[in-house]
């Protein structure tokens, strides 16, 4: 699945965006209830908020790794958004208790990161569609 792009304000700060496409998620929803929210505090940030762009740079492994994550516990991150020092994955899982373990494996992995981990039952994709409707892609 591709992902989208966008670069957009949010309560008059910088906020870069990347979805999956609408048609694709459609497939997802019947297959995922949980919403996992990973919230990731960025060690570099420029005054807009925004991360420098040789540490972002640096974080593709650890977003890959972030992403295989969500595979692993039969799931799929959605929206990736990256605002006011924070960047935030936002997914669907079949299995909250898969995606608590492979997430404590790339915790491990990535010691220096502050990170947090979050889930709740979402079997509407009600998060999905709020978010959807404020940024409409």
């Amino acid at each position: 699945m591709p992902w989208l792009t966008s670069l957009s304000t949010y309560k008059d700060a910088p906020i870069a965006l990347r979805v999956r496409s609408h048609e694709d998620i459609l497939e997802l929803q019947s297959l995922y209830s949980t919403l996992v929210i990973i919230s990731h505090a960025l060690a570099h940030v420029a005054h807009t908020g925004l991360p420098e762009p040789d540490y972002n740079d640096s974080l593709a492994a650890f977003d890959k790794d972030i992403h295989a994550a969500f595979k692993q516990a039969n799931g799929k991150a959605v929206i990736v958004e990256t605002c006011s020092g924070n960047r935030n994955y936002y997914g669907y899982v079949s299995d909250a208790a898969a995606m608590k373990s492979h997430f404590k494996t790339v915790q491990q992995r990535y010691p220096h990161h502050k990170l947090k981990f979050r889930t709740r039952p979402d079997p509407q994709w009600d998060f999905y569609t709020k978010y959807r409707a404020v940024f409409q892609w």
